[in-house]
């Protein structure tokens, strides 16, 4: 298990690096793709310090639409600390509870 939680950590940090591993992203890759890879890895791996300070970052501003899937996830799996992260990062449950199909 602790094997599995340093590759998936791994992972995380070195998603989208070129053959050279020295950071840069490599050719056609897709960012966005990536962090949102990147996030669902650190979700079930329940790393959210990870996920504040390497992927939810200031550097790129997330969607509601790039968020939902995830919240949806974080709440189902009780993933309380995400849940807060993403609504630090601008998700809106006002938003959300109010397009959902259940809500009458």
């Amino acid at each position: 298990m602790l094997m599995e939680i340093a590759a998936a950590q791994h992972l995380i940090e070195s998603a989208g690096d070129d053959a050279g591993g020295n950071g840069e992203k490599a050719a056609g890759e897709d960012s966005e793709v990536l962090n949102v890879d990147q996030l669902r890895i650190a979700m079930s791996i329940d790393r959210c310090d990870i996920a504040r300070t390497k992927i939810l970052t200031d550097a790129k501003k997330w969607t509601q639409n790039d968020l939902e899937p995830l919240m949806l996830q974080a709440l189902r799996d009780n993933q309380t600390e995400f849940a807060e992260l993403m609504v630090e990062q601008g998700f809106s449950l006002n938003a959300y509870v109010k397009d959902s199909p259940d809500a009458g």
